[in-house]
Formats: structure tokens, C-alpha cells, sequence
């Protein structure tokens, strides 16, 4: 059953995005090994911060959870009323990746 939801963004400052993420893969450094991972893989990244996590965490649909750091700048969200907003990646606290769960 495919759910009827946008991603999330959520951002350092509190400030949250809901849309489509348009990035179609992800890059992360995990143990020296950069791997692609494909959006459509991902249920969520939350990013490092000094009050959590040490590394980047990314969960995928599989149920696998890396630990490593996210090597994209930017990550582009598609907004019906806002249009396409860039965001660095240093400015987001978490990302849900909604709009693909149910999808095989």
C-alpha cells in the first residue's frame, strides 16, 4: 500500500519543507567506502549534530542503518507553493523520505 505523503525536510533552526525531494541518489562516506544510494532506497537521514548522533545516520526500507557522512552539497525540494528550494546540507537536521514508502 502505497502512502499518500510528501518528504520532509527539517532544518537546524526548526524551519520544516514538505514537498518532493528531487535529488534521484545520495552519496555517503561509510568506513572509506562512498556508496550511491538511490532515493527510492531511503527512509530517512538524520545528520550529525552535537547534541545526538556523531555520524550520519540513514536508514533504508531494507531496514539496513549506515553510519558515515552524507557527501552532497545541496539537496533540491519541489514545493507546490514555493517552487524549488535548494538547501545546503549543512543547514538540515533530518530528512524523511515519505512519498516512496509502499513502493516496492
Amino acid at each position: 500500500m502505497k502512502l499518500d505523503a510528501g518528504d520532509h525536510v527539517q532544518l537546524r533552526d526548526g524551519t520544516a519543507y514538505y514537498g518532493t525531494i528531487t535529488n534521484s541518489e545520495f552519496y555517503v562516506q561509510v568506513a572509506g567506502t562512498l556508496l550511491s544510494i538511490r532515493k527510492t532506497a531511503l527512509v530517512w537521514i538524520i545528520f550529525r549534530n552535537p547534541y545526538g548522533y556523531r555520524d550520519d545516520q540513514v536508514q533504508l526500507k531494507d531496514a539496513t542503518e549506515l553510519h558515515g557522512t552524507v557527501q552532497d552539497e545541496q539537496v533540491v525540494l519541489r514545493s507546490d507553493s514555493l517552487g524549488d528550494v535548494r538547501i545546503e546540507v549543512d543547514q538540515i537536521l533530518a530528512m524523511q523520505f515519505l512519498g516512496g514508502l509502499g513502493d516496492d
